[in-house]
């Protein structure tokens, strides 16, 4: 007895089919099928700027590499926040940095409203070695495990599947 189902018009069957397969194919899906709705949202939904004018405080946790020209701040931990107080060191606004974004603002430093705090890339997952070292790439083979695609700049970018 099969448990098929018939679905109805406008029903999300790339999403629930690449559910069936797991991660990979989900992420392939939302960047196939959704470029013009559920992604756009994703990429209006990458950076976060500052509701009040205040001081920043980084919650006890927020770990950030050092300040470069090239990357900024990088934020090394997950689930961790910055804050916006006023004179009274009272918390006006909290906003949650995502792992591996880049934190525009040090702690204790004064911003005005509207200023840019955090922001980040929603479309991939980052991997931030935490020591020096090296990389050495094993059994990576183009069509089996990596395939290269031309991505919406042009460039080349390769994907390990």
């Amino acid at each position: 007895m099969s448990t098929a189902k018939l679905v109805n018009a406008g029903e999300a069957v790339g999403i629930m089919a690449a559910q069936a397969i797991g991660e990979p194919g989900t992420q392939l899906t939302l960047r196939t099928f959704h470029i013009g709705g559920t992604a756009a949202r994703i990429i209006e939904e990458s950076e976060m700027s500052a509701k009040f004018a205040g001081t920043i405080r980084y919650s006890p946790g927020l770990r950030v590499t050092e300040e470069t020209e090239e990357l900024g701040r990088i934020a090394l931990v997950r689930n961790n926040y910055l804050e916006i107080v006023d004179g009274n060191n009272r918390a006006l606004t909290r906003a949650n940095v995502p792992y591996a974004a880049t934190v525009e603002v040090a702690d204790g430093e004064k911003v005005e409203k509207g200023q840019g705090l955090v922001r980040w890339d929603p479309r991939t997952d980052f991997i931030i070695a935490q020591t020096a070292g090296t990389i050495r790439f094993v059994e990576i083979v183009e069509d089996m495990t990596f395939v290269e695609e031309s991505g919406e700049t042009g460039k080349i970018e390769r994907t390990i599947t």
